[in-house]
């Protein structure tokens, strides 16, 4: 007779083994109308999925599923251009998750920092996963998910530094936080994948992204910027806002891996330290706003005079 401890561990593989079954068949579904160019349709079934696994864990992955890490040593590769790998929807909760950020057509990033691994010569990648930490992969580790590099030498991106802030943070563990609040709630000794990457990018690559996010230059969600109570606004960038800044093709047009993106124009450090300018419009409102105001001081203060 099997004992409590046997039946209840029956059980839940069981209903683990059912919740990934049906987790594959609509992912399935969902690709394959996506692929029919049919996202009208594609946007419903997400959100009805979203709803029937509300109370469920999603994205869970066997054993036998995952594939070996690297050990190291790790080599730098000389010369190698650091980048941002922005993979497209595969699984259901990847599809959740392009769909909460504004559904540009991403769900990860992981961060390509130029290292190898010394053994095999394999391109190594930095990521942080759900229930997981920040760790190491080989950039196979997806398969044939398809995906974009966008290249960061035109950011004037210190590759070394990039390399040695997410060196750093391997080993810290997932927030599921910050994950469900875009940001809102920041645990500085956690990570997710969009925001290991923006944290490691230089201060004026993210202050170029906060301004694109004022001048709504991204889709609402993609990138959120929170200031109250902050000295400094604090962004977060999901892999949809990475994309859309960068001037990626939106995701479903992406059908292989590896397509290099070079960002949108020359981009230098002392440009995103100069002021950005008011367009005309502005400047003419911010002249009558200002005469406006002037005209109802001098009203004022004449009252004031024949009051007294």
């Amino acid at each position: 007779m099997k004992s409590p401890v046997d039946a209840l561990r029956e059980k839940v593989a069981s209903e683990t083994d059912e919740l990934l079954g049906t987790e594959r068949v609509l992912t399935a579904i969902i690709g394959t109308v996506i692929s029919a160019n049919l996202h009208w349709l594609a946007r419903p079934l997400v959100r009805l999925a979203r709803w029937q696994f509300r109370d469920q864990p999603i994205g869970l992955r066997k054993e036998q599923d995952k594939k070996p890490r690297p050990t190291g040593p790790f080599v730098v590769n000389p010369g190698h251009e650091c980048a941002l790998l922005l993979f497209v929807p595969r699984s259901l909760k990847s599809h959740f998750i392009d769909d909460l950020t504004g559904a540009y057509g991403y769900s990860h990033v992981a961060v390509d920092a130029g290292e190898l691994d010394a053994l095999t010569r394999k391109p190594i990648m930095t990521e942080a996963t759900l229930s997981d930490v920040v760790h190491r992969s080989f950039q196979d580790e997806y398969g044939d998910r398809p995906y974009v590099r966008v290249l960061l030498g035109s950011l004037r991106v210190d590759c070394s530094a990039l390399r040695k802030c997410v060196e750093d943070k391997l080993g810290e563990p997932y927030s599921d936080k910050e994950a469900l609040t875009w940001g809102a709630i920041d645990d500085p000794v956690k990570e997710i994948c969009s925001d290991l990457a923006a944290n490691c990018l230089p201060e004026h690559v993210r202050t170029d992204i906060v301004r694109a996010h004022d001048r709504r230059e991204v889709r609402p969600y993609a990138v959120s910027v929170h200031r109250t109570g902050r000295r400094q606004p604090k962004v977060f960038v999901s892999p949809n806002g990475f994309a859309e800044y960068f001037g990626a093709p939106p995701g479903r047009n992406i059908h292989e891996p590896n397509l290099v993106v070079q960002p949108n124009g020359p981009f230098s450090e002392e440009s995103a330290r100069s002021h950005p300018r008011l367009a005309p419009q502005e400047v003419f409102f911010v002249l009558v706003m200002t005469l406006f105001a002037s005209l109802l001081i001098g009203v004022l203060v004449r009252r004031q005079h024949d009051l007294e």
